[in-house]
């Protein structure tokens, strides 16, 4: 069997400020550093090597997280990406209103231009932070309206040029949320 532990990004049900990647991505850490508070109330044992799966822009902050915390490096050998926001210049040429989003949001950070809000987020641009030992799987689906296939690729060769473990799958007919394909 298997365990699965979630998390919803800040600003949802639950308070806090989101800040599209920025320092809520130490949520990520702070919760794989409860686990021994969740092993004492469950008794069931969480045992490292763990399995991280993001999807939409969780992958974007699943990557984030692997590659800024060593703790988390430590912990997780394998990161699935479901329809990932993976590349964040590929995702506002295809989706201008992802730009616009984003400057919105730039103007309420401390980076000093959007270039430079844009690049602290962007996992393509943190591949090199990523452990060498880390296995990625990205599951990308063929008619998703809101991530480019082109995203997927970039992110892909990057990941590939810094040698590290990948595959990209692809499903055809399956949209964003890959709704209709889970037993494919």
């Amino acid at each position: 069997g298997y365990n699965v532990v979630g998390t919803l990004y800040r600003g949802n049900i639950y308070g806090g400020k989101d800040e599209f990647g920025g320092n809520d991505v130490h949520d990520v850490e702070n919760l794989i550093r409860f686990f021994p508070q969740l092993e004492d109330f469950t008794k069931i044992k969480l045992s490292p090597p763990f399995s991280m799966m993001g999807v939409s822009r969780g992958a974007m902050e699943m990557f984030l997280s692997l590659s800024r915390s060593n703790y988390v490096k430590t912990k997780v050998k394998y990161a699935i990406s479901v329809s990932g926001n993976v590349d964040l210049n590929i995702c506002m040429n295809t989706r201008p209103e992802m730009k616009f989003f984003f400057s919105n949001e730039f103007k309420n950070s401390h980076e000093k231009s959007l270039n430079d809000w844009v690049k602290a987020r962007d996992p393509v641009s943190h591949v090199s932070g990523l452990s060498k030992s880390l296995k990625v799987l990205m599951i990308y689906g063929l008619s998703d309206n809101r991530v480019s296939i082109d995203e997927q690729k970039s992110f892909k060769n990057a990941l590939d040029k810094a040698n590290i473990t990948s595959k990209l799958i692809t499903v055809p007919g399956a949209n964003h949320g890959l709704t209709d394909h889970f037993e494919e």
